[in-house]
């Protein structure tokens, strides 16, 4: 969850701060308000490419900085903790994501004050942010998020079947592996016997 949005020298914005309670947040306001640009940074913290042209006129470089809550992101925590851009014990609670981008074309992002690159923004984003519009990527058509969306409505209800069928799938797995072991044993017995009859007939 977003919870704080600082947008610095950014197109018409010179210094923003936007605050982002749990729940439905809405940004209102006539054509032409920046609405779309704080969508616009919003997607530079996700990893989007920038360029000098967004700087703020008469202004060096721009800045926009995220504070997320990933306490309830699994796949969000044990992404950072892969990419060791947090501690075991790190309640994830306030990750702060930064982009700036200056017009001598310094483009560098961090996670928790860590250099990054904006691969990983894209990847992180994708367990936890879901940017769209009209016509654009839904959350609920990408066929990757089905199991998480199916989980989280059934809860504690399917929790032990998943188990189940977990455990069900890793011993199938193994027996698998023990099945391709013999094929490959039997085959290399053949090609050991065809040989002896060979050199047998000779």
């Amino acid at each position: 969850m977003l919870k704080e949005l600082q947008v610095k020298n950014f197109a018409i914005i010179d210094d923003v701060k936007i605050g982002f309670a749990k729940g439905l947040n809405v940004l209102t306001g006539e054509t032409g308000a920046g609405k779309t640009l704080i969508i616009e940074a919003i997607n530079l913290l996700m990893g989007e490419r920038a360029d000098s042209s967004l700087i703020r006129e008469g202004e060096d470089k721009l800045l926009v900085q995220g504070y997320f809550d990933f306490s309830t992101n699994k796949a969000a925590k044990e992404y950072l903790l892969r990419e060791n851009l947090i501690e075991d014990d790190d309640p994830c609670d306030d990750v702060v994501i930064t982009r700036e981008v200056s017009r001598k074309g310094r483009n560098r992002a961090f996670i928790n004050g860590i250099f990054t690159q904006l691969t990983t923004l894209k990847n992180l984003s994708s367990l936890s942010i879901d940017v769209h519009g009209q016509y654009e990527h839904q959350y609920l058509l990408e066929p990757g998020t089905h199991i998480e969306v199916v989980d989280k409505l059934g809860r504690d209800g399917i929790e032990n079947a998943k188990k189940e069928y977990l455990l069900s799938l890793e011993k199938y797995e193994k027996k698998k592996l023990e099945i391709k072991d013999l094929k490959k044993l039997k085959a290399e017995r053949e090609r050991k016997l065809s040989d002896l009859r060979y050199r047998l007939d000779e």
